[in-house]
């Protein structure tokens, strides 16, 4: 398992920890994907935000 890489250090951390990370842009918005079994794909438009797509 990689430990770390050039840009910082790897580890992981409890859901509840996240919201206390400076996260990449969007990350937040993008757990709903893999967090919410009623979603299945995520994109961003425009000027309009996030669209969630339900699962099929």
């Amino acid at each position: 398992m990689i430990n770390e890489t050039d840009e910082r250090k790897i580890y992981w951390v409890s859901i509840n920890e996240l919201e206390n990370l400076n996260l990449a842009p969007n990350v937040r918005e993008y757990l709903k994907v893999f967090l919410d079994d009623d979603i299945s794909e995520a994109y961003i438009t425009s000027g309009n935000g996030f669209t969630f797509l339900p699962e099929k």
